[in-house]
């Protein structure tokens, strides 16, 4: 872990790195480099019935991690304080959506607005707004970050 990293977890700003990491979570660690690396409360959970593996809620960091066989990270979901997800300098949550929305489209035109949010796959990221049409004046729920791959996985 770098210095910069060490002060971004005390700092609460949380960068994203594209299809690399979030803060000192790196794409490709096992559960166990993470925990040790955001050395914070751990509450796994399984997200729906059907999960395979549990995902890692670190509350008192607003985040979640999600894992690929065998206990490999692949997602990183920002969505509560004190966690400050930036990318490219830019605060991706806790401004109006439309903000977002409208700096995405610039610097990746190919993101994907569907009734769920916003997926930008040329820089591995995703908004959970599902009330973006009717209030784009609101922000986004969640950020994350995922690996490559995520979503042409079926597990």
């Amino acid at each position: 872990m770098t210095g910069n990293e060490i002060i971004a977890i005390c700092d609460g700003e949380m960068i994203i790195r594209p299809y690399e990491g979030v803060g000192p979570v790196s794409f490709g660690m096992t559960r166990e480099q993470v925990r040790e690396a955001l050395a914070s409360p751990v509450n796994p959970f399984y997200r729906t019935p059907d999960s395979r593996l549990p995902t890692d809620a670190f509350d008192d960091l607003g985040l979640q991690v999600e894992y690929r066989a065998p206990d490999i990270c692949q997602f990183v979901s920002i969505g509560h304080p004190p966690a400050i997800p930036i990318f490219q300098g830019e605060l991706l949550l806790y401004r109006p959506f439309a903000q977002i929305r409208d700096y995405f489209l610039a610097i990746d035109p190919e993101s994907e607005l569907d009734r769920s949010g916003l997926n930008s796959f040329k820089f591995g990221i995703a908004f959970y707004a599902p009330f973006w049409k009717e209030a784009p004046e609101e922000p986004a729920q969640t950020v994350a970050a995922f690996e490559r791959g995520y979503w042409d996985r079926e597990d």
